[in-house]
């Protein structure tokens, strides 16, 4: 309880400095101040009164700041027939139609820079009724100790990578390759800072740590704002291609595009190339200055994202010939997200052959694996294309078509959980059978790098498991007959004594194989045939290959 002490004297410090520069000044002819900080420190409460382990009860944020959805309310209450409007402490106005709007103000203009300092909070996030939720490292050390993962479109934590992807397309309605990237990513990005027991926020503006005390330093405001989807917001402008009332903004507004970030940490140049608008995109970068290497401060997967990454996803040719072709305000094509991925990785996902060919004319690595492990021929397996072209493209330029990634994905795994058959045939008759060659006249070397591109993922998944789980019933059966195929010709080599990998060659963990399980998809079900397969081979060869 002496934490929460603490924590509650700092937060209410915060959220009542962050009341008064968002709406300080015309808050005093509601509220007095001393209400104004009796109201910051009563609406703040720590919902897990349970001592059960995080993750198994309670809720994932283990702080709630309701003093938005008080504050909108006793303005209601007292202007009914009237719009909520702030003004700031440096005299903006701005309309606030909901407690939610108020409460991403707080948390963009103040709030989040406030309590990051303190190397206590881990995250803030605000719910649609405007409570803003909290949750500090050590609440998030523990949830990640119980299996959990953030959503990073809400306050959701879910069971695992594919509880995460499941509740991204089911809840949020992303994308089912988008919505596994963003959980794959999850797994490691909660490591950025160590918590340490020993540090609480404290009522005296100074943060103890390991028992040395130092002054923390003055908040400053932040450049990042909270943009509504209005006509006259300047980032609007900049995404629909207004170059007109983006000109206007800049000239007789005072806009300073060069400092204006969104809520998801992108600049107008971001939306501008993400949007193909070339005329903006020069305007942004010649005129206004804004330098086109500077990366999305956005947190998770979108950080460190660039206005080429943004116009390479999107296909936009011309906005990427300008950007890599621009000898005054170069860029560097090498650039990379906060997890390793470049631009062409993000042109390869989506299936944009064009812009792959002209970023590789410009001497782009194309062979960059990112921290997960994933290169372009990853990519391009988890993304958009329909066709196998930009598969043979890759295939030409040399680039590795048997890699897998940390979770033990290679390509049949990422064209399989998608559902994409025609990349699997392409694979399957091009990389993996190579000139149709028997198990016999192929090497160790060869045999094993085909066990492990059928083999299963880090939690048990063969191909064909993944294909069935997906609905995909055609596609997985056709997989089933590759990886049994792989098996046949690993029974019939004759290049002497082989090393199995651990999952063929031990039992153990791993129920026996039944006919009626030959179409099962789950969990090792694809080890199951495999073995099952290896046991009807004669025992000649069986005794050869363990020789």
């Amino acid at each position: 309880m002496t934490d929460e002490r603490y924590l509650l004297e700092a937060l209410g410090r915060y959220v009542n400095e962050a009341i008064i520069q968002v709406c300080g000044g015309g808050i005093q002819d509601q509220i007095e101040k001393d209400q104004l900080r009796d109201l910051a420190r009563t609406t703040i409460s720590f919902p897990n009164q349970t001592k059960l382990p995080p993750g198994i009860g309670g809720k994932p944020h283990d702080i709630e700041v309701k003093t938005a959805l008080s504050l909108f309310h006793r303005w209601k209450r007292a202007n009914k027939d009237t719009k909520v409007e702030v003004i700031s402490d440096l005299g903006i106005v701005r309309e606030v139609p909901t407690p939610r709007i108020l409460a991403e103000l707080l948390v963009t203009e103040f709030l989040e820079a406030a309590c990051r300092q303190d190397s206590v909070v881990h995250d803030l996030r605000v719910q649609p009724s405007g409570v803003i939720c909290i949750i500090t490292y050590a609440r998030s050390e523990l949830l990640r100790q119980a299996g959990r993962l953030p959503c990073p479109h809400c306050c959701q934590w879910c069971k695992g990578t594919k509880g995460l992807w499941w509740h991204q397309q089911q809840k949020h309605k992303i994308e089912y390759s988008e919505a596994t990237t963003v959980a794959s990513s999850s797994v490691n990005e909660l490591a950025i800072v160590v918590y340490s027991p020993n540090t609480v926020l404290r009522s005296n503006n100074t943060s103890t740590t390991n028992g040395s005390t130092e002054p923390l330093p003055v908040h400053g405001r932040q450049q990042q704002r909270q943009h509504h989807m209005t006509t006259d917001d300047p980032i609007e402008f900049a995404k629909n291609g207004d170059l007109d009332g983006l000109k206007n903004a800049v000239m007789y507004k005072g806009y300073q595009p060069l400092n204006d970030w969104d809520r998801r940490g992108a600049n107008p140049l971001h939306w501008a190339a993400g949007s193909g608008h070339l005329d903006i995109v020069k305007y942004l970068v010649e005129d206004c200055h804004i330098d086109p290497n500077q990366g999305q401060r956005g947190k998770r997967s979108f950080s460190g994202r660039t206005a080429l990454h943004w116009a390479a996803r999107n296909g936009h040719l011309e906005t990427v010939e300008y950007l890599v072709g621009n000898t005054l305000h170069p860029v560097n094509l090498e650039t990379a997200t906060i997890d390793g991925t470049t631009a062409f990785c993000w042109a390869a996902w989506q299936g944009h052959l064009h812009v792959m060919d002209l970023l590789y004319s410009k001497g782009c690595n194309i062979h960059t694996t990112n921290s997960f492990g994933c290169n372009p021929v990853l990519w391009c397996a988890q993304g958009k294309g329909e066709e196998s072209t930009i598969l043979e493209w890759l295939a030409e330029k040399q680039s590795r078509m048997d890699v897998t990634n940390h979770n033990g994905h290679g390509v049949l795994h990422k064209a399989a959980q998608r559902g994409w058959k025609v990349g699997c045939h392409w694979f399957v008759n091009k990389i993996l059978q190579g000139n149709n060659r028997t198990g016999s006249s192929m090497t160790a070397n060869e045999i094993a790098n085909a066990l492990r591109l059928v083999g299963p993922d880090t939690e048990g998944y063969c191909p064909s498991d993944l294909a069935g789980m997906e609905g995909n019933e055609e596609l997985a059966k056709f997989l089933v007959g590759v990886e049994l195929d792989v098996i046949e010709r690993v029974a019939t080599s004759n290049t002497g004594p082989l090393s199995l990998p651990e999952w063929l060659g031990d039992s153990r963990g791993t129920q026996a194989y039944c006919a009626n399980e030959q179409f099962v998809w789950e969990p090792q079900g694809g080890i199951r045939r495999m073995k099952g397969k290896l046991s009807t081979i004669t025992i000649k060869s069986i005794e050869a290959i363990k020789e």
